[in-house]
C-alpha cells in the first residue's frame, strides 16, 4: 500500500541489542538478584554456551537472555552474552530494565556484540519509484553488493517486499523491507509485535504502508565518532540512536544512478529518505592496528587450513591448528573476523573448533605387544653367538 506523501518523518529505533560481558567470577550456581516479582528460568545449553538463563518480569515476559560459560574450553569461563528482548527495546523505560539485568549478577559490559538500528517510514509513490530502480539495478548502493530480492504475489504480478545489501565482510549490512507484511506473516489479523504498530499509529502513520530500512552493525567496538574519536558507549546506541543512524545512513547508504561511467563518482546521487547525515562515524583503529590486521589475516588463513581435507586427515596437525585457533578465538575480534569472512555464526565457529579438542596426538600403544617385543630383543642380545 502506497501513500501520496508521508504523514511524518521516519521513526528511528533499536531492534537488536546484544552486549558482550564478563562475569566477576564463573557462574557457580549463586542465585540471581532480580526485582521483586521477577524470576529467572534455567534453560537448556546451546552449541556455544553451557549455561543459558531467561530473565522474566512479573507478568512472565522475557526481559533478557544471559548466556555464559563458553563450551570451548580455552575460552574464559567468565565470558557472557546478554541479549535484551525485543519488546523492551521499544519501551520508554528500557534503561532501567537494562540496569536491572546487568545488576542481577556481578558483571561488567566490555562491548557490544551486535546492534540493529532501523528507520520506519511510509512508502510513498515517489519512494516506490526509487525502489523499482533498485530492483532493476539502474540505481545501486555505493560500495556494497546487493544480495537477494524477496518477492510476493499480487494477483498475476510479482512485487518485491525485501531487498538486502552487504556480504560476509561487511560491517554494515542493510535490509529494506515491508515491515507491516512481516508483522502479519501468514495473513494474520493481529501483528506479531503489536507495540511496533502502536508506535506507528501514535506518530500518525498509516500502518499498512510502513516499510523499514534497517542496518545491522557488527564490530561495534571498532567504531567511533569523528567528533572526539572516542568509542561509542554501549547505551549510546539507544540514547543517540537518531544521531547515529542518520550519520551511518548519510555516510554508508549512498544511492547512485547507474550511467555507465568508468569513474562511478560521476554517477549522480539519488535521494531516498529525508536524513541529512554527515560523515561522522568511522572505524576507530587502535595504536596496534597493523598488528591486529595481521592477527586477523593469520586467523583467517589458519581457519582455511583447519577445514582443508588433507589437514583434517592428519590428527596431529589438525589438533595443533585447532588449539591455535581456540586460543586466538578467546579474543572476540578474531571470532568476528571468522564470522564475517566465512558467513558463520559464533556458535558455528565454536562447534567446529570443539571437534578437534578430543583428538589424541599420541597413537595408542599395545603395551603387552611392546613388552613382548622388548623381551625378545633382550633374549636375542643375551644369546651366545
Amino acid at each position: 500500500m502506497l501513500v501520496d506523501a508521508p504523514h511524518c518523518p521516519p521513526i528511528v529505533s533499536v531492534d537488536w541489542l546484544a552486549l558482550s560481558c564478563c562475569l566477576a567470577h564463573p557462574y557457580d550456581g549463586a542465585p540471581f538478584e532480580v526485582p521483586n516479582g521477577w524470576s529467572v528460568l534455567t534453560m537448556g545449553e546451546t552449541p556455544a554456551w553451557l549455561k543459558r538463563f531467561f530473565i522474566m518480569d512479573e507478568l512472565g515476559n522475557k526481559v533478557a537472555t544471559i548466556l555464559t560459560e563458553p563450551r570451548m574450553a580455552s575460552m574464559d569461563r567468565r565470558r557472557a552474552l546478554v541479549e535484551i528482548a525485543n519488546r523492551w527495546l521499544y519501551h520508554p523505560a528500557l534503561e532501567s530494565y537494562v540496569d536491572a539485568v546487568l545488576t542481577s549478577y556481578p558483571m561488567a559490559v566490555d562491548g557490544v556484540n551486535r546492534v540493529d538500528l532501523c528507520a520506519d517510514f511510509e512508502m510513498s509513490r515517489s519512494l516506490w519509484e526509487v525502489v523499482a530502480c533498485m530492483v532493476d539495478s539502474s540505481v545501486y548502493l555505493k560500495g556494497l553488493r546487493r544480495g537477494n530480492i524477496w518477492w510476493s504475489a499480487d494477483g498475476s504480478k510479482r512485487i518485491p517486499h525485501q531487498l538486502a545489501w552487504g556480504g560476509r565482510d561487511s560491517t554494515f549490512k542493510w535490509k529494506l523491507y515491508n515491515k507491516w507484511k512481516e508483522l502479519h506473516e501468514g495473513g494474520t489479523a493481529d501483528p506479531s509485535k503489536p507495540y511496533i504498530e502502536d508506535m506507528w499509529r501514535e506518530a500518525g502513520m498509516d500502518a499498512k504502508s510502513v516499510w523499514r530500512l534497517e542496518v545491522s552493525v557488527t564490530s561495534c567496538n571498532q567504531l567511533a565518532s569523528t567528533e572526539d574519536d572516542d568509542k561509542i558507549f554501549f547505551m549510546d546506541w539507544y540514547r543517540k540512536r537518531l544521531e547515529l543512524y542518520t550519520r551511518i545512513y548519510g555516510d554508508k547508504f549512498v544511492l547512485r544512478e547507474r550511467q555507465g561511467h568508468k569513474d562511478k563518482r560521476n554517477d549522480p546521487i539519488v535521494h531516498f529518505l529525508d536524513f541529512e547525515g554527515a560523515k561522522a562515524v568511522k572505524h576507530a583503529k587502535p595504536k596496534g592496528a597493523r598488528e591486529s590486521d595481521c592477527e586477523k589475516r593469520v586467523v583467517v588463513k589458519m581457519w582455511k587450513e583447519y577445514n582443508d581435507g588433507e589437514v583434517r586427515a592428519n590428527d596431529f596437525l589438525w589438533r595443533e591448528i585447532g588449539s591455535f585457533l581456540r586460543n586466538m578465538c578467546q579474543f572476540e575480534r578474531n571470532v568476528y573476523a571468522l564470522c564475517r569472512r566465512f558467513n558463520l555464526s559464533e556458535s558455528e565457529v565454536f562447534e567446529a573448533l570443539a571437534e578437534s579438542e578430543g583428538v589424541s596426538t599420541v597413537p595408542e600403544v599395545d603395551m603387552a605387544a611392546l613388552m613382548a617385543h622388548v623381551a625378545a630383543r633382550l633374549d636375542n642380545a643375551s644369546s651366545p653367538c
